[in-house]
Formats: structure tokens, sequence, C-alpha cells
């Protein structure tokens, strides 16, 4: 595995403004230097006998800088949690919440873990090729009234891609149950149909939808692997390592997370050719589920909405539906590095012959 580029990173779904200096070198240099120093103190700390608290300073996540201690501890920011039934002398050593251990200079929490190792490895923004082979359509409102029945039904072909945001994770050692909150930023497809000409869909990011996000299936599973990261006994050998490399341990368990259980949630807009006087939007949030992913970002991994998803004209969004997409099942694709010119059907450059070591969309043309 290896880091994206700036193509994949110049968007930070946390909210941070980096300035000029923002992008995957700097973002690196500032985390590998929070990394060195929380590391050396680390070591230091349990090598030299026993666990004597540091300064307790950690990477924060996302490479922000350093956080310096909170006052709180493990036993009494989470009573009753695993890391501390397992090993008692970790019930009063430094606790940052949203991160773990002060001393350790990765996250401890599963879902904070999770959340900066896709980061890290593939960056906090992906695109993905994104393609329906059969969405059915159906027309019945929009300029079909007066067909019979089966006319005002098409089966067409949607391509494009998505682009989503890799955010922040959620914790519960209690119940065992994290996840990270993903963050869709861009929609683009498009597909051709008898009635109503070229169709060409947007992502609408000014209408707000529910948080979409990945889910761990087997946090057992998870839960074992971090018991074993905490136990103060590996510590030496765990910050030695990060510090030599600090992604590592994060490939290391990121297999352990998978599968993972997707949800997205998003907006957009559609233009049909025939109509151009009209913006559609949908009615309700639409929502796509992949209930077993195998990795993340996702490769061939098929999605689907659990009902029709109803397109009502924006400047009259209570009015009845002018088209419903009866069966939509996409496939979602990443790339490395994924430009987005390529994501644009309008530039003719088709998802599943495209050149993505190209930088841009217009070279394919020549």
């Amino acid at each position: 595995m290896s880091n994206t580029d700036k193509s994949n990173t110049d968007k930070n779904p946390d909210g941070d403004n980096r300035g000029e200096n923002a992008g995957p070198h700097a973002d690196r240099r500032r985390f590998l230097a929070g990394a060195a120093a929380a590391g050396a103190a680390g070591a230091a700390a349990v090598a030299g006998g026993g666990l004597t608290p540091t300064p307790a300073m950690a990477a924060a996540p996302g490479g922000s800088g350093l956080l310096a201690p909170t006052g709180f501890t493990w036993a009494g920011a989470i009573p009753g949690n695993p890391y501390v039934k397992y090993y008692p002398e970790l019930a009063n050593r430094p606790y940052i919440p949203g991160y773990g251990f002060a001393e350790l200079p990765m996250p401890t929490e599963p879902g904070a873990f999770l959340s900066e190792a896709l980061k890290r490895i593939f960056g906090v923004f992906q695109r993905c090729l994104c393609i329906t082979p059969e969405a059915v359509l159906n027309f019945a409102t929009l300029g079909a009234a007066n067909l019979q029945s089966d006319k005002q039904r098409e089966t067409i072909r949607m391509e494009g891609g998505v682009g989503v945001g890799i955010g922040g994770g959620q914790d519960n050692l209690i119940q065992q149950v994290f996840n990270v909150i993903l963050h869709p930023g861009e929609h683009i497809s498009m597909g051709i149909a008898e009635l109503v000409g070229k169709i060409t869909v947007d992502h609408d990011g000014n209408r707000k939808v529910e948080p979409s996000f990945i889910l761990p299936i087997d946090t057992e599973q998870i839960i074992g692997q971090f018991i074993r990261i905490v136990n103060p006994l590996n510590w030496p050998t765990i910050i030695g390592n990060f510090v030599k490399n600090p992604l590592s341990i994060f490939e290391e368990l990121l297999a352990f997370f998978f599968p993972v259980r997707q949800r997205m949630n998003f907006n957009v807009k559609v233009k049909c050719e025939k109509f151009p006087d009209v913006e559609l939007i949908n009615k309700a949030t639409i929502q796509v589920d992949s209930g077993h992913l195998s990795s993340f970002p996702p490769k061939n991994a098929p999605y689907r909405t659990p009902g029709p998803v109803e397109f009502v004209d924006a400047k009259h969004p209570n009015s009845q539906p002018l088209v419903v997409i009866e069966k939509w099942q996409p496939t979602v694709d990443h790339r490395k590095n994924l430009p987005p010119q390529v994501l644009d059907p309008s530039k003719a450059v088709y998802p599943e012959t495209v050149d993505v070591d190209l930088p841009c969309a217009e070279d394919r043309r020549r």
C-alpha cells in the first residue's frame, strides 16, 4: 500500500485549513515530527523502568501537531473498559478523549485508529468509479404520461464516479461499537434515455443528510488485537517500529477491521436533455448500502438502495415525483490517484477503459 498524491488530499473532511503548505507531504512531516517526539518519550519511559508517566505528548489524530495531557485517566474516563480489565495497571494512565493512550504515537481507540489508518494509507479524500449497468427509470410523469405503462420505463446504463472524504472515528469501548464517519463530496453520473435524452446527475451538497459511515462487523476480533497493542510490555517494540516506519502499525492492523458495512447518504441534482428548464432533486435522502465490504476504499463492490428513489421538481419539492428510479444497484471501484476529470462522463472518458495513470482526461483523447 502507498500514500496517495495531492489530488486525493486537497480536501480535508475534518474542516481544518492548513494553508499554502497543506498537502500530504507537509502533513506527513508534521505527523512524523509528532510521532518521533511521542515515540521517544514513550520508549524512554517504558524501557527505563516501568510505567512512569511521561510528558504525555502524542501525535494528534489527523497529524495536526501534538496534544498535551487532558487530566483524564482511562479508569476515570471509561469505567469498565476492556483495556483496564485486562491490564489494571493502566487504570491511571493519561487518556486523550477520541484518541487513547497519550504515551503512544497512534490512536488506541479502534474507531479513531481506523480513521487515521485510512487517511495515512489512502489519503483523506478518495475517488471511485461508479457504474450502474441496469438502472430502471420510470418517466410516467415527466413527458410519458400518455404512453403505455411498458413504454414509460427504460433500463439504461449510468456511469461516472463518486468522491468521499474520510472523517473522524467514533468509539464505544464498553459496548464494543465503533465506526468512521464519511463525507460524500462528489457525484457525477450520466446516462442516455430515449424519452428524455441525456441524463446528468451531480452532487448536491446544499441539503442536509444523515451521516454516512463504515461500521466494522467483527468487533471482537478488533478488540482482541487492541488488547495486545495496549499491553505495556509491547510498547517499546510498537513505539520503536512506529518511529522507523509510521505506516507499519496501520498496515498491520487495518486488515483486522474487515469486513465492514458501509452506508452512504447523499443528495443529487438531475438534468434531462429534453427538459432543460426542469431541475430534478431527490425527494428523500438517497441511501445506498453495502453489507459486507472486504476492503475500503471499495474494490468492485456492489451497493443497493433499500427502495425506489423519487425525484421532484426542485422548484416544487413537495409535489408528486416526476421521475422514479425503481432499480439502482451501482458498483463502486476505487482507483488510486484518480483525477477529478475522469469522473465527468461528459468528457467521453468511459470508466471501463480509462487509464488512471494519465494526468487528465484531455490526454486520453489525443
